[in-house]
C-alpha cells in the first residue's frame, strides 16, 4: 500500500510511493561531507565549535516534507554533480530562496538540512535503517521510507566519533519505530 493509504508495513512493500530516492552510500554518498567545510560555505564563523553548530541546528525546525523536497531536487542533478558539496548547497539554497527564506533563517535551515541529511546518510551507510530502505530502481540509488525523514527532522543531532553531525543509532531507530506505530505501520 502507498503512503497515501492508511495501512502500511514498516518493511519495504516495494511500492515506490512509500520511499524517497537517496543516493546509495556505496557509490556516491550525498550528504557525508566535512562539517567545517559546510559551515564555511554558508557563512558560519570559522572558529565555531561543532557542539555550537549542533545546538543551532537542533533549535532549527525542519519539516520532513522539506527534507523530501531537497532529496527530490538533488535527485534531478546529473549523477556526476551529486557528490559536489557546492552544487548541493546551491541547490538547497535555491529551494529555500524559492520558499521565501532569507538571511539568517535561510542559512540556519540550510545548515540544518545539510547536517540532518548527512547524519541520515551515515545511518544508511552503517546499515542502521534496515527495514526502512530498499534498493532503488536506478543503480546507485537507495529508496527510503518517509518515516526515516520524519525521524531525521525530529531526532536531536550529536557529534559523532569523527567530529561530524550524527544521530545516535539506537535513539533514531526507536524514534522511527514510534513514528511507524503512530502511523499504523509498525
Amino acid at each position: 500500500m502507498g503512503r497515501n493509504s492508511e495501512a502500511h508495513s514498516a518493511e519495504p512493500s516495494g511500492d515506490a510511493a512509500d520511499y524517497a530516492p537517496l543516493i546509495r552510500p556505496t557509490l556516491a554518498l550525498l550528504f557525508i561531507v566535512d562539517a567545517a567545510l559546510t559551515s564555511a560555505i554558508i557563512g558560519w564563523r570559522r572558529g565555531e565549535s561543532m557542539p555550537s553548530n549542533l545546538a543551532k541546528v537542533n533549535r532549527t525546525k525542519v519539516v520532513p516534507e522539506l527534507l523530501l523536497d531537497v532529496i527530490k531536487a538533488h535527485s534531478e542533478v546529473p549523477a556526476e554533480d551529486r557528490p559536489v558539496l557546492e552544487a548541493r548547497i546551491f541547490r538547497i539554497s535555491q529551494l529555500l530562496s524559492g520558499r521565501g527564506l532569507k538571511g539568517r533563517r535561510h542559512n540556519d535551515v540550510l545548515l540544518a538540512i545539510q547536517f540532518r541529511l548527512e547524519a541520515l546518510a551515515r545511518l544508511i551507510e552503517a546499515d542502521a535503517t534496515r527495514g526502512w530502505t530498499m534498493p532503488g530502481l536506478e543503480s546507485g540509488v537507495t529508496s527510503i521510507d518517509i518515516d526515516l525523514l520524519t525521524a531525521a527532522a525530529q531526532e536531536p543531532l550529536i557529534e559523532g566519533p569523527d567530529g561530524h553531525a550524527a544521530f545516535d543509532a539506537d535513539s533514531f531507530q526507536k524514534r522511527v519505530l514510534k513514528i511507524s506505530e503512530t502511523n499504523g505501520q509498525a
